[in-house]
C-alpha cells in the first residue's frame, strides 16, 4: 500500500501538465520517528494554477475507495509562505489517511526551505534545490524569549484562577472549559522544560506526542496526572497538580534560560486557589 498509494501521486503528477513539482514530507520522512501501517501521508504539488484542482472529483478518480474527504483553503502550514493555497485530507477504506496540498509553484523553493523534512519527487522544469540532509530541525522546540516565558506564566495563573472560581460555583462546564487553557500552558511549559534541558534540539510533535521519549517516567506519571477527570473532587485534585507541575516546569526553565519565574506571584495565586476551594466546602 505504501508504494501504491506513492507511486500513484507521482504518476498523477507527470502525466498532469499543470502540476510542476511534488515533495513529500510529514512523519514518513523524519528519520527520528518509527513509522507503522497508520503513519500519514504528506505530499506537496507545486501547480501553475490553483483553479484546476478545486474542484475534489479527481480524488476519488485517483485513489479509488474513499472512506472520507475534506477540504480546506486554509493551510496552517503553508499559509506563511502562500495564503493561496488548497488542501485535501483523504481517508481510504483501509484507514489509509493522505493530506495533499496544492501551492503555487513559484512558492515551492521557499516551501522546501522552510520545512527540513521535505523530498522532492517530481521537478519537471529543474528548478528546486532539496535539503542535503532530512531532518526534524524546523518541527523543534523554540526556546522562548523572557517575554514569552512571563506571559505564559500570567496565563497560567489568570487560567488557575478561573478553574477555581468555577469550582467553587459548582459549575462543572465552566470549570473544565477553563481547564483546557490551563492543559495548555502545562503542556506548553513542560515543551519548554523538555527544550531547555536538550538545548532546543528535539522534536516534542506538533501535540506534543512525543514528550514521553525525553521525560523520566516519575516526571511522565506527574504529567499525565494534569488531565481532568469531570468529576468535582478530581478536577480541584487535578488544578493542584498541574499547578505544582507547571511551578516546578517553570522554576527549571527560568533557572536555565537566565529568566525570573515569579515566586511571590505564584505563591499568592496559590493561596487564593486554596481559599476558593476551602470556601466551596463551607
Amino acid at each position: 500500500m505504501v508504494n501504491n498509494i506513492k507511486n500513484t501521486v507521482i504518476e498523477f503528477s507527470k502525466e498532469n501538465e499543470e502540476v510542476r513539482s511534488l515533495i513529500e514530507t510529514g512523519r514518513r520522512l523524519n528519520p527520528t520517528l518509527k513509522k507503522d501501517e497508520n503513519t500519514d501521508y504528506h505530499f506537496v504539488f507545486g501547480v501553475s494554477d490553483l483553479e484546476e484542482f478545486k474542484d475534489s472529483h479527481f480524488i476519488e478518480n485517483l485513489f479509488g475507495d474513499v472512506l472520507m474527504l475534506e477540504k480546506s483553503d486554509k493551510l496552517t502550514y503553508t499559509n506563511k509562505i502562500n495564503p493561496h493555497n488548497i488542501s485535501y485530507t483523504i481517508v481510504l477504506n483501509d484507514i489509509s489517511k493522505i493530506r495533499i496540498f496544492f501551492i503555487k509553484e513559484n512558492t515551492m523553493q521557499a516551501y522546501i526551505n522552510e520545512d527540513s523534512q521535505a523530498e522532492i519527487l517530481v521537478d519537471k522544469d529543474q528548478v528546486l534545490v532539496g535539503n542535503s540532509t532530512k531532518s526534524d530541525v524546523c518541527f523543534r522546540q523554540l526556546k522562548p524569549t523572557k517575554h514569552e516565558f512571563e506571559s505564559l506564566v500570567n496565563q497560567m495563573f489568570i487560567n488557575s484562577l478561573n478553574v477555581a472560581k468555577g469550582l467553587y460555583r459548582k459549575e462543572e462546564i465552566y470549570a473544565i472549559q477553563m481547564f483546557y487553557h490551563v492543559r495548555e500552558n502545562v503542556d506548553k511549559m513542560t515543551g519548554y522544560y523538555i527544550g531547555s534541558n536538550y538545548d532546543f534540539n528535539v522534536n516534542i510533535g506538533y501535540n506534543y506526542e512525543y514528550i514521553k521519549t525525553y521525560l523520566p517516567k516519575e516526571h511522565y506519571e506527574r504529567y499525565l496526572q494534569t488531565y481532568p477527570l469531570p468529576e468535582l473532587e478530581n478536577l480541584w485534585s487535578t488544578l493542584f497538580k498541574s499547578c505544582d507541575l507547571f511551578r516546578k516546569q517553570g522554576l527549571h526553565v527560568a533557572e536555565l534560560l537566565g529568566y525570573e519565574y515569579p515566586k511571590r506571584v505564584d505563591r499568592d495565586i496559590m493561596q487564593k486557589i486554596r481559599d476558593i476551594w476551602q470556601r466551596s466546602y463551607d
